[in-house]
């Protein structure tokens, strides 16, 4: 390695941890490096700083495009694919990121930081399990890897060891007391173990530090909502719209909210927008059924049921349960027709 690419190698670094507390200030700090990048010269760093730039702003796209140009003027730099994968990510192509990380591991196996990444990517495949095994061996590298314990927790969180979870953002947050995700997941932990009014000064802390951030705004309406505080949940989700409108959780949560309030046709809305987005989303999809059941739309509700995966614990259920309520609603229907016809006198004899 030479000595620039160690260079930008530690600022990359420098920037990743930053982002951990305070993304805005990493967007900031990637774009000014960009510029001295580009006046010495040195054109492919100064497109992946760019980069970095539009990731820290959560513009992915932009990354993406100015990263994977980096990488063709710079292939052997594993530090730009490295970063190049976690942009592929965040864009939801997983696959393609675990197939950048392993490059880099295949160079560098013991990379904390894309053990960490690859993990992550393992977690958002689904596969949990297996995602553990990579945080395991990133903190066995850097027993202080902050971004690799907070990820430990999310993957027991979505295993539903909650309790487990709570142990590692706390670990995480020892470390890094700004660390973002680390709060919004122990809210996110808590919540789930129904210590919702707990969960909400994490939520604060993390919005005090990130007073955009989409997720930590939606995971305050969400606890807000469970708290029978619909209303102000409201608020927050419109909040976290207005940063991101695309965001499915917020809005298939914001539908949740609505339904509370009794406002299904509204509700309905977001779960098409929710699920014209991601057309396999299993809450959108279940919470749509529950509406279309409430309104008395049975085959509607049944079609979302069965969409859904049989893998839920609870689709069996509801659908089981909409076919008994449509069966009963029919019925209902028959005997006001049989009256109907019988007219006045209700078929008494005369």
């Amino acid at each position: 390695m030479t000595d620039k690419s160690d260079h930008y190698r530690r600022l990359s670094e420098e920037l990743n941890r930053l982002f951990l507390s305070d993304p805005a200030a990493a967007s900031l700090r990637a774009a000014r490096i960009a510029s001295q990048a580009e006046a010495e010269g040195d054109a492919a760093y100064a497109l992946f700083f760019q980069g970095e730039s539009a990731a820290f702003a959560l513009d992915f796209k932009r990354a993406l495009i100015l990263e994977e140009k980096a990488l063709n003027l710079l292939p052997g730099e594993e530090f730009i694919r490295a970063n190049y994968g976690v942009a592929l990510s965040r864009l939801g192509r997983d696959e393609e990121a675990v197939a950048a990380y392993d490059r880099v591991l295949y160079q560098d196996p013991w990379n904390s930081f894309v053990l960490t990444q690859k993990g992550a990517s393992i977690s958002k495949l689904g596969h949990d399990e297996q995602a553990l095994k990579f945080f395991a061996a990133a903190l066995k590298t850097d027993p202080h890897n902050a971004q690799a314990l907070a990820q430990t927790g999310v993957s027991f969180s979505k295993l539903n060891r909650d309790s487990q979870a709570l142990e590692y953002f706390k670990k995480a947050l020892r470390l890094r007391p700004d660390y973002v995700l680390a709060l919004i997941q122990m809210g996110v932990s808590l919540s789930k173990l129904d210590r919702d009014q707990e969960a909400l000064t994490f939520f604060d802390r993390a919005l005090a530090l990130a007073p955009r951030s989409p997720h930590a705004l939606t995971q305050k309406a969400v606890s807000l909502s469970r708290l029978d505080r619909d209303q102000e949940a409201l608020d927050y989700y419109d909040r976290a719209l207005s940063l991101a409108p695309d965001y499915v959780l917020a809005l298939s949560q914001k539908g949740y909210a609505l339904n509370k309030l009794g406002c299904e046709e509204d509700a309905l809305a977001l779960y098409e927008r929710a699920l014209a987005l991601e057309p396999d989303n299993q809450d959108a999809l279940m919470a749509k059924g529950m509406t279309l059941m409430r309104l008395s739309r049975y085959d509607e509700a049944l079609a979302c049921f069965r969409q859904a995966s049989l893998d839920r614990g609870d689709t069996p259920y509801f659908i089981g349960y909409c076919l008994m309520r449509r069966a009963f609603h029919r019925l209902g229907q028959w005997l006001r027709d049989v009256l109907q016809r019988l007219g006045p006198g209700g078929g008494k004899d005369r």
